[in-house]
């Protein structure tokens, strides 16, 4: 209320400076000398002031959007590096299985995807009215992918195919809340795989997140 009054006399000597007494009359004839307008005046500078107030403390408490984007592509960028450094670590021990039965597999590895073979060759497949690559006697094929979130495919998992005569086709889709990630496996595998080694493997599958 002193500001208000200060400014109060400020105008009137303003007018009194320029316009004389009759200026001051002028000035009182008016409607926003009236209480109501200046308390009104009051109220809207007042929450003017403590909205700027109010933002610059965010500000300072990181509230900033683009400072919280900067600190979640760190944090993103960090996760990404330990999940791969796991899944590293993670596709040694599946290789190292499959070098023990399977010594002459081809092995490819990418970021997010591992793919075995050996003894592979295409196969007409006349359930399914289409050629798709299958495994001979004493053969080995899978694929594993490491995806975001939880399977959404169209098959129950783990799913056992019934539309193959000469070998076996399982499918895997484990999830970690913990990686929030599942690990999507299609094994191809013949009659005569050795037990042990088909055990260890979904082992392996099935309890992927322990390994990182």
């Amino acid at each position: 209320m002193l500001a208000l009054n200060g400014l109060r006399v400020n105008v009137i000597r303003y007018r009194i400076r320029f316009f004389g007494m009759q200026g001051v009359k002028m000035l009182f004839s008016k409607k926003l000398l009236k209480t109501s307008a200046f308390l009104s005046l009051f109220v809207f500078f007042s929450a003017l002031m403590v909205q700027a107030k109010d933002a610059a403390h965010n500000l300072a408490e990181g509230d900033n959007p683009k400072l919280d984007e900067v600190s979640l592509q760190t944090d993103r960028k960090t996760a990404d590096s330990t999940t791969q450094k796991d899944w590293s670590s993670y596709t040694k021990l599946v290789e190292g299985l499959v070098r023990e039965f399977y010594p002459k597999a081809k092995i490819k590895l990418s970021s997010t995807h591992l793919h075995v073979e050996f003894k592979s060759r295409p196969y007409d497949i006349p359930s399914l009215n289409k050629i798709e690559p299958g495994v001979d006697w004493g053969g080995i094929l899978f694929d594993m992918d490491l995806k975001d979130g939880q399977y959404s495919g169209v098959h129950a998992v783990p799913k056992k195919f019934n539309e193959y005569s000469y070998y076996h086709v399982m499918l895997y889709a484990p999830y970690s809340a913990k990686l929030n990630k599942h690990l999507e496996t299609r094994i191809v595998y013949p009659f005569d795989v050795p037990p042990d080694f088909l055990k260890r493997l979904v082992s392996l599958v099935e309890n992927f997140d322990q390994h990182f």
